[in-house]
C-alpha cells in the first residue's frame, strides 16, 4: 500500500527535541517493516523546506538552507516522490 507522509511528520522526524519524534520514527520504521511505500509530494516539500528554514522564534525549526536541501535530498533516497504533473 501506498502511504503519502504529511509536512508534519518530516518536521517531527526532523526535530529530536519533539516530543511526537520518537512516535514519527516508530511510525515509519513500523510502515517499512509492513512493506508499505511512503510517498512524498511536492508540495509537502515546499512545505517543510519553509518551516524548517523559518527562525525558531517564529515558529520554525530555524535550520539552515544547506542543512534542509540534505535532508530532502536523504528523504529522496528512502521514500518515494510522486511528481505533480500539471
Amino acid at each position: 500500500m501506498r502511504i503519502v507522509l504529511d509536512t508534519n511528520v518530516l518536521l517531527r522526524l526532523e526535530d529530536a527535541g519533539h516530543v511526537q519524534h520518537s512516535d514519527a520514527l516508530s511510525a515509519i520504521d513500523q510502515l517499512d517493516a509492513s512493506g508499505h511505500e511512503m510517498i512524498l509530494v511536492p508540495q509537502v516539500l515546499d512545505e517543510y523546506w519553509v518551516v524548517a528554514t523559518r527562525p525558531a522564534e517564529v515558529n520554525g525549526l530555524g535550520l539552515d538552507a544547506a542543512h534542509v536541501d540534505q535532508m530532502i535530498s536523504d528523504w529522496l533516497d528512502f521514500f518515494t516522490l510522486l511528481r505533480d504533473e500539471r
